[in-house]
């Protein structure tokens, strides 16, 4: 598996190991050939202890990895011929890689779309071969992550994603609009955002991975600030700062979410004032 991610232009991996509960326990970024080395210990560990393994690859430049999550089979076969590299993380859940040469900054979304797959995919994958650790599989058994194909070298382009229909359109917008007013008795709240950690408490747990849905965590922390009369660039400024995945995903994703939580603000105070 690792050697496929390198076949595409890998040159480095950063590798978690997260307990039952999402909480990390090892963080650490090796070169392919360290971590291949240190792979029989970090397994030994991780299974004494009930660790996830997780890597995320780090690319050169000149190809974007794109991570296609939460795929079914029929959604898989959709993209055969495209990937570098196919995984079943659980029972009938397929992950896939697909390397593009070419990508721009609406690619990975758009084909994230066009795939079926989960749209927020942080780019991190668990190892083949070590137990999906999870609260839901305790009872049963914790499934193996198994390498379900692998084609080495394997890149494509848009022009050949395209072809394939799996580059939907992005969703239009909705144009930049003047601030809400604020009313005076809410003024006191202009100037402080709100409590990151508590958005991040008060999230639900993610569907699928450990630990909680951090894209529920920042839409609400967004939604908070956008009804403190923030702007989308400052939320989005903010988001970049102190969340794990906008730090990881970009100021794009940062945008996305400030954007819609300022428009659903915008509208539930024009429906208020009418």
């Amino acid at each position: 598996m690792l050697q496929a991610f390198c076949s595409v232009g890998a040159e480095a991996f950063r590798l978690t190991c997260t307990d039952i509960d999402g909480r990390k326990r090892v963080y650490r970024q090796y070169d392919p050939s360290t971590l291949i080395e240190k792979l029989p210990v970090i397994f030994a560990t991780a299974n004494a202890r009930e660790w996830n393994i997780i890597v995320r690859p780090i690319a050169a430049k000149g190809v974007t990895l794109i991570q296609l999550d939460d795929l079914n089979r029929e959604a898989l076969e959709r993209v055969a011929g495209l990937t570098f590299l196919e995984i079943e993380t659980s029972p009938a859940n397929y992950q896939a890689w697909v390397a593009v040469t070419d990508a721009d900054e609406t690619t990975a979304r758009r084909l994230r779309i066009g795939a079926g797959g989960d749209v927020t995919a942080s780019g991190a994958v668990r190892i083949a071969g070590s137990k999906n650790v999870k609260p839901k599989y305790a009872e049963g058994g914790f499934p193996t992550v198994e390498l379900f194909a692998s084609t080495p070298g394997a890149t494509c382009t848009r022009d050949e994603l395209e072809a394939r229909g799996l580059l939907a359109a992005l969703p239009e917008e909705a144009p930049s609009a003047p601030p809400p007013h604020v009313p005076p008795s809410r003024q006191r709240r202009r100037n402080f955002f709100p409590s990151y950690e508590r958005c991040l408490q008060d999230a639900p747990r993610a569907r699928n991975h450990e630990g909680p849905d951090r894209s529920a965590a920042d839409f609400e922390f967004a939604l908070i600030a956008a009804d403190r009369n923030f702007s989308v660039s400052a939320i989005a400024d903010k988001l970049l700062q102190i969340s794990e995945k906008a730090a990881g995903l970009g100021r794009r994703y940062a945008e996305f979410t400030a954007e819609r939580a300022s428009e659903i603000v915008r509208s539930r105070q024009e429906s208020s004032s009418r």
